[in-house]
């Protein structure tokens, strides 16, 4: 009966502390429209893609794109286990371990790299505080990670 009464009592409990924390920040207004035509030249829009501004209350997605070979991706997610930092340093080992060019980004957020996947797709990865921010750029059909690097910059400067 007690063991019945726990599990009734921690379900119960469950939602309201779930609902407690913060939902995610909205990707769009955290890296605004004007923040991605600053740092690319101008031109861009919110896309129509259908995985731009998805929104949970554990992420954030958006999506600007300036007509073929040319977007900016934003993602915002919630580490779920509290600080992003130890998960963010754990995906920088497991993107070493899988071979991939690796380069950690000193004093970006509070731990950050980038990650060059192929010519094409190179990704930004930082963390700040319980989020994880992921950017990526490409700009004529190449990954251009010094522009994925300011769009994080302004992400964790805004990020709470």
């Amino acid at each position: 009966m007690r063991q019945t009464f726990g599990i009734v009592a921690a379900l119960l409990l469950a939602p309201a502390q779930a609902g407690a924390a913060d939902p995610a920040p909205d990707a769009c207004k955290l890296v605004t429209l004007s923040d991605v035509n600053a740092a690319l030249g101008g031109g861009f829009e919110i896309t129509p893609d259908p995985f731009a501004r998805k929104m949970s209350s554990e992420s954030s997605t958006c999506v600007y794109g300036k007509g073929p070979g040319n977007s900016a991706s934003i993602f915002i997610i919630r580490n779920p286990g509290g600080s992003a930092k130890i998960a963010v340093l754990a995906r920088q080992q497991a993107q070493k371990r899988a071979g991939r060019a690796v380069t950690p980004i000193p004093g970006l957020c509070d731990a950050a790299f980038s990650v060059a996947i192929n010519p094409k797709k190179a990704n930004v990865i930082a963390a700040k505080g319980v989020w994880q921010v992921e950017t990526e750029v490409i700009v004529g059909g190449t990954a251009d990670a010094q522009a994925a690097q300011k769009l994080a910059e302004v992400a964790c400067s805004r990020l709470y």
